[in-house]
């Protein structure tokens, strides 16, 4: 069983009890009405993946892309 499986489990055993606590219903409700409002978002990255980020520049120096005028690529310096 994996690290996640553990924690997953872990986490819908003791959610009954989180239910009995004030406070986290009381927060529960809050985050429900500011979801059903749109104030609440998944949260997202806009920068690449790290395995991609290395690709778009070797395949740029190697002239790879459909066009480019950097003059610092092979298809930049063959362009010009």
């Amino acid at each position: 069983m994996s690290i996640v499986d553990e924690a997953e489990n872990v986490c819908n055993e003791k959610k009954p009890q989180f239910f009995d606590d004030p406070e986290f219903v009381k927060m529960h409700e809050h985050y429900l009405k500011m979801k059903e409002l749109g104030l609440v978002k998944k949260q997202g990255y806009d920068i690449a993946p790290i395995d991609t980020i290395g690709r778009k520049y070797y395949e740029h120096y190697l002239g790879l892309r459909d066009s480019c005028s950097c003059g610092t690529c092979l298809k930049g310096l063959r362009q010009r």
